[in-house]
């Protein structure tokens, strides 16, 4: 007996709002956004369609409990509201086992592997990640208008869909847990008074945190806002620049002392040359939600033998050589 697997993908992924296609024959305004791209216009309003029929009929029967899932034979789709009348759809292909008898092959849907928990997780992941560097939707439509909006989704979940890998899911996701690193007493008090002298220096700090490889030290953020963060130091930008610190590239290979002093250490946001204020770069802003109040901030990284600086500056403070002067 042979066997062949086929692993949980994703089928599709879109985001709509009934409101802005109330009318027959405007059912396509209703899609915010739509993966994969190469579905034809029929096909992604005929989804939309039956996702709003299911919630609808659903909600019949108990209104104050929305749907959170459907499940079928082959296929499993899961619903998140995060904003009135906005709803994400994630569909996802159970996963598929081939098994071959004598020259028979039989397909076995394995629906037990694929937990609506851990999946429901990776979807609102999806939203609180797009909303802290772009905000939230109603916030931008107020600012801005649909055409923003549609393009700073695109912009965001094009390329960080292609990132998560559906079938490596597990119980964790469901907790999106940080990792600490405990500390002798000496040590930690050293890396706290550093981060008190940073603070108390430049007012423009707001919060800090420190990380040591994947693990956090030390963090001054409300542990929902950190967990995002978190979630991004490790998945995405770390990982991005983990070759360039292997090749030598944060620290002079010719250095007499190379581990002296953190001075060897670069941005990984912010300047790519302290000597010079021209090469400041782009500097990314992001939106925190403490207790529900939109917060902007600057965020800066700065990364050192392994260490990891994060530095929050007030949002308010504009992106100029003189202002950002004071980081580097």
């Amino acid at each position: 007996m042979g066997t062949a697997n086929k692993d949980i993908e994703i089928q599709n992924f879109f985001i709509f709002n009934s409101l802005f296609g109330p009318k027959e024959g405007e059912e396509l305004k209703k899609i915010i956004y739509y993966y994969p791209i190469d579905d034809n216009t029929g096909v992604q309003v005929e989804n939309v369609g039956l996702v709003e029929g299911i919630i609808q009929f659903t909600q019949t029967f108990n209104p104050s409990n929305p749907v959170t899932s459907l499940h079928t034979s082959k296929m499993r789709q899961l619903y998140f509201q995060p904003e009135p009348n906005f709803c994400f759809v994630l569909t996802l292909t159970l996963p598929v086992v081939t098994k071959i008898k004598e020259s028979i092959s039989t397909i076995e849907y394995m629906e037990d592997d694929l937990q609506d928990n851990v999946y429901e997780s990776c979807l609102k992941q999806l939203y609180y990640m797009y909303r802290l560097f772009y905000g939230t939707f109603e916030s931008t439509l107020a600012n801005h208008n649909l055409d923003i909006l549609k393009t700073q989704i695109e912009t965001f979940f094009n390329p960080y869909l292609k990132t998560i890998k559906m079938d490596g899911l597990d119980i964790l996701t469901i907790f999106k847990g940080i990792q600490y690193l405990p500390l002798d007493r000496q040590n930690f008090l050293k890396i706290q008074c550093f981060i008190n002298s940073l603070e108390s220096k430049w007012e423009y700090i707001k919060h800090t945190a420190f990380l040591y490889n994947e693990h956090v030290i030390w963090s001054g953020l409300e542990p929902n806002s950190m967990q995002i963060i978190y979630q991004y130091l490790i998945e995405t930008l770390l990982p991005a620049n983990a070759e360039v610190e292997l090749q030598g590239g944060s620290i002079p290979r010719n250095s007499s002392l190379p581990f002296s002093a953190l001075k060897h250490g670069r941005f990984i946001t912010g300047p790519s040359n302290l000597k010079h204020a021209k090469t400041i770069g782009k500097i990314p802003k992001i939106y925190l939600f403490d207790e529900n109040e939109p917060k902007e901030y600057h965020l800066v990284i700065y990364r050192a033998l392994s260490a990891t600086l994060c530095l929050l500056i007030d949002g308010k403070i504009t992106e100029t050589e003189e202002r950002i002067e004071w980081c580097i």
